[in-house]
């Protein structure tokens, strides 16, 4: 098993090793990811973050130059862009928030990959980036809703909540079915006191987080974008009841 790094803005993992097969994740600009096996043009890669697996093109890896234990930065902007030298000629642009950037040099106001591009220093930030993650999630009001998405392009509920919880340092799984169970402490359901911005609301297969005591921010596959709703909304338009919800506070 080789280690590599993600070499596009992003690369959709697949289920399968074939075109057309359904999304089970996204994978982030310059994130790590372990090599296990190939077909067809595919490989079937482990994600270093969260662990998790899918089959991306080929062509998305590239050479794994960080150094060891060199913790990233991660990129702040929704969507950044990607430069050759400082101040000079775009090398990619469209790179999503959360994706890793290894520190290896900076000047003036630009930070250097390992991978040799440079980044703007305001679209960047070190981790833990003590950013607030309503206000993160919220700069995605409007971004398509993708199956399996967690880019800046496109997302889905869980990847939403995800790339908040990347940002500030917190582990957090990928999908709702795990994170239900181990995505911050468990308040209880709607009837918890003190229920407060940043909460974040489960019900069984959907995720949300909360903007204010009766209205959360979420990636709605029903209405194919992310957008503010009041809750009662949410877990009613999914067929579930109040006793239905689950909510866990995240440690930040």
């Amino acid at each position: 098993m080789s280690s590599h790094r993600i070499a596009l803005p992003h690369s959709l993992a697949l289920a399968a090793p074939e075109d057309g097969a359904e999304a089970v994740s996204d994978f982030l600009f310059g994130e790590r990811v372990v090599k296990l096996e190939q077909s067809s043009g595919y490989v079937r890669v482990r994600n270093e973050y969260d662990s998790y697996e899918g089959w991306i093109p080929e062509a998305a890896l590239g050479p794994d130059t960080a150094p060891a234990g060199l913790p990233p930065f991660r990129v702040r902007a929704r969507l950044a862009g990607a430069y050759h030298r400082p101040a000079c000629e775009l090398a990619m642009e469209g790179i999503g928030v959360g994706s890793p950037i290894y520190p290896v040099a900076r000047i003036d106001g630009w930070i250097k990959d390992a991978g040799g591009l440079w980044f703007r220093e305001d679209d960047v930030a070190a981790v833990p980036a003590k950013l607030d993650r309503v206000d993160v999630a919220l700069e995605f009001i409007g971004v398509p809703y993708v199956w399996g998405g967690r880019y800046g392009g496109g997302i889905d509920c869980s990847g939403l909540v995800q790339i908040g919880a990347m940002l500030n340092g917190l582990d957090c799984e990928r999908d709702t079915k795990d994170q239900v169970s181990s995505f911050g402490e468990k308040l209880g359901g709607l009837e918890a006191p003190g229920l407060q911005r940043g909460d974040v609301l489960y019900v069984p297969g959907h995720v949300a987080i909360l903007t204010g005591p009766d209205e959360a921010v979420h990636a709605d596959g029903k209405a194919g974008h992310v957008h503010v709703q009041k809750i009662e909304e949410i877990v009613a338009n999914r067929g579930f009841k109040p006793e239905d919800v689950t909510i866990r506070r995240p440690a930040a």
